[in-house]
């Protein structure tokens, strides 16, 4: 593994495996992880350690600005 570690949260399985292609191709990232809910975002963020995530906004059950705020949360210093 190299570079940038990246994570995908986004319910729309079109656009989550069209962004999950994009980074696997994009030179420096490497995706750890795709996801299509929030839903125990704390033990997939966990189980990735992603350096970077992209999070789509309205997903149901927890929204993506509800998941960037338990990431926050429980980031490592």
């Amino acid at each position: 593994m190299y570079g940038n570690k990246s994570s995908d949260f986004d319910d729309n399985n079109l656009f989550l495996d069209s962004i999950s292609q994009l980074i696997e191709n994009a030179p420096g990232f490497t995706l750890v992880g795709a996801f299509m809910d929030c839903v125990d975002i704390k033990e997939k963020i966990d189980s990735c350690q992603p350096d970077v995530v992209m999070m789509d906004i309205e997903m149901p059950k927890v929204n993506g600005i509800e998941g960037v705020k338990i990431i926050k949360r429980n980031m490592r210093s």
